[in-house]
């Protein structure tokens, strides 16, 4: 009987480890068949390396030259915020009783680590309301960050106004005056001041733009070393009833050192108008067109190239007869609103697009050979979506408020 009982007893043991043992062999089974069906997947790949480094600056860039040292933003102080990429604060002062200055570009540095700032500062004519400008140019050494000047661009005081807004390498400075001809009478004019040789300047009244028999104001926005200005023209007075803005281009008279009259850069097919923002010593010309849709623009690029063989190079030309450029190139597709902000010698361009669709944020992008590419996918993930204002031959960018530097 204790025999018996023990023997059933060790069946029902039995039979309980073999119902265990087909179950595990079923799950191994049904296992490996659905991994012959569905491999697992490979791990993902780690995120690419930052394309930058990033050196913080007191305020954001607004113009930087090839060296690294940079103006801070118009809408902070625009004084020095850096000095061969590292981190300053140097004032830059205006005039004696001046009320505010305003910095706009700067130059490269010469064979002795000089390099020059141009601007200008405002005198209250009217407290509160009404303003004087007065041309200012200052020099600094990058060595030592000592500052020479502000050196008033109109020592004899003879215009009304006049305003300093780029500057090239020769120390070429571009922008415009507004003398008084007659009583009453005191129209603005696009100027260069060129170095005379004795520490003055020479100062070049450029042609004025001719559009429907009406001579036209034209601001001088950037010169490149080949003394080339570009510009943008306020078509108001020729074209009654358009607020407009047209491009213009300015060179000189290899004959004469006198500058011609300007060229029309036109506009994009389906553009209300466009504005030109930068040239390069390429002549490479960056700007955005209104695209004729409420707050869209688009970003483009003229590269010149002789067109016709007569041996000159053309900015414009109208292949087709629709009367836009042919040779301005969109550099964003469909869909987004861009302009551009900064270009350098390489053919590099940065700037800024949004979704043409509402108000939202701001992605910033560089261009180059044709290809666009997001500044998000190059930075350190932290500083998300920038926007540079500026870009230098070295590739350098401002942005997020400091400088972007690309690893080796």
């Amino acid at each position: 009987m204790f025999w018996s009982r023990r023997r059933t007893r060790w069946s029902t043991e039995g039979a309980l480890v073999l119902v265990f043992a087909m179950g595990a062999l079923l799950a191994l089974s049904a296992s490996l068949t659905l991994a012959k069906g569905k491999p697992p997947k490979p791990p993902a790949p780690p995120p690419p390396e930052p394309a930058y480094d990033f050196t913080q600056l007191p305020e954001n860039p607004s113009a930087m030259n090839d060296s690294g040292d940079a103006l801070g933003s118009p809408y902070g102080t625009g004084d020095i915020v850096a000095l061969r990429s590292q981190p300053v604060m140097i004032p830059l002062d205006g005039l004696p009783g001046s009320s505010r200055v305003s910095k706009a570009d700067l130059n490269n540095e010469d064979a002795y680590g000089v390099f020059q700032v141009v601007g200008h500062c405002d005198f209250e004519v009217v407290e509160g309301s009404q303003y004087r400008s007065h041309a200012l140019l200052w020099e600094v050494d990058a060595d030592t960050g000592e500052v020479s000047g502000p050196f008033d661009l109109d020592p004899e005081n003879e215009c009304l106004e006049d305003v300093a807004g780029a500057v090239n390498d020769l120390g070429e400075i571009a922008g415009f005056v507004q003398v008084e001809v007659e009583p009453g009478v005191a129209p603005l004019a696009p100027v260069v001041w060129r170095p005379d040789g004795t520490g003055g300047f020479e100062v070049l009244e450029l042609p004025r733009h001719i559009l429907n028999g009406v001579a036209v104001f034209a601001t001088p926005v950037d010169i490149n070393n080949l003394g080339q200005v570009v510009g943008a023209a306020d078509v108001r007075n020729a074209l009654p009833g358009v607020h407009s803005m047209y491009p213009v281009l300015w060179q000189i008279d290899d004959s004469t050192g006198e500058y011609l009259e300007p060229i029309d850069l036109g506009t994009l097919k389906q553009g209300a108008w466009s504005h030109p923002v930068a040239i390069n010593d390429w002549g490479q010309v960056i700007g955005y067109t209104d695209t004729k849709t409420s707050a869209t623009f688009q970003a483009w690029l003229i590269n010149p190239r002789d067109v016709d063989g007569d041996g000159a190079l053309e900015w414009f030309w109208d292949g087709d007869g629709d009367g836009a450029n042919d040779l301005m190139v969109p550099l964003c597709g469909a869909g987004v609103s861009s302009k551009p902000t900064g270009l350098n010698n390489v053919g590099q361009i940065v700037g800024s697009q949004r979704k043409k669709t509402g108000y939202g944020g701001q992605w910033g992008f560089i261009w180059q050979n044709g290809v666009m590419t997001l500044l998000g996918e190059l930075v350190p993930p932290e500083y998300g979506d920038p926007v540079a204002s500026c870009i230098n031959d070295a590739g350098q960018l401002g942005a997020s408020g400091g400088i972007f530097t690309p690893r080796p």
